[in-house]
């Protein structure tokens, strides 16, 4: 339960708490990555951080859920994490976090590489808001010179679908294949096209992926 709740906030591109994401290694929590602008970052929380305690609580050998169960809580609340940085020192980091509401962009990244003309966007995530968030992007680098793109999605597990397909409409001409679903039953077969001129049709790609770009990054 704990976990398909979390699974819908990202792909609504929103929640509650102090924006991290936490995976036990060898039964430390690590946090992985944290939210631009949410709590944790203002507060200096870096990826790689080992939480050593929650709340006064020892959370050695705490699975993924147990510990997002005590990171989050009530809005206007306070966390407190004691936090280790630099595995050769013995000093500890002790932050208290105010948990509030947290954008969680799928966009992370965009920019246009100096003197090549080239824009680079990276998608962690396919949520509701992925394709406004991209076409806020694509618009941006269009106004710095962008002559080609890299699209990059590697590690992007994929999400939600309908986002997907408007994403891809800003790169193809109206009535373009853009999925085509084989169905067990035949009756559930369906076909997706571009409802319009994509604003970047003639914009050169490169899309990049690897071993865990799937599902939707894979469409």
């Amino acid at each position: 339960k704990e976990e398909y709740e979390k699974l819908v906030e990202q792909n609504a591109g929103e929640g509650e708490g102090i924006g991290i994401e936490v995976v036990p290694l060898h039964d430390t929590l690590t946090v992985i990555s944290v939210i631009h602008s949410s709590p944790a970052d203002s507060a200096g929380i870096l990826a790689g951080d080992k939480i050593l305690f929650i709340n006064g609580k020892s959370v050695l050998g705490l699975n993924k859920v147990e510990a997002d169960k005590l990171i989050r809580g009530p809005l206007n609340t306070t966390v407190q994490l004691i936090i280790k940085r630099n595995p050769n020192s013995s000093s500890l980091i002790e932050l208290n976090l105010l948990r509030n509401e947290v954008n969680i962009p799928s966009v992370t990244s965009s920019f246009v590489i100096p003197e090549k003309q080239i824009g680079y966007v990276q998608i962690t995530r396919f949520s509701e808001k992925t394709d406004s968030e991209l076409l806020s992007a694509l618009k941006d680098l269009k106004k710095k010179g962008m002559k080609g793109l890299v699209i990059d999605l590697r590690g992007n597990f994929g999400g939600v679908l309908e986002s997907t397909l408007k994403s891809l409409e800003y790169f193809f001409p109206k009535n373009t294949k853009l999925l085509e679903v084989k169905a067990r039953y035949k009756d559930f077969d369906t076909t997706f096209y571009s409802t319009k001129d994509g604003d970047f049709k003639d914009l050169k790609i490169v899309v990049l992926v690897d071993k865990n770009s799937a599902s939707a990054s894979e469409i």
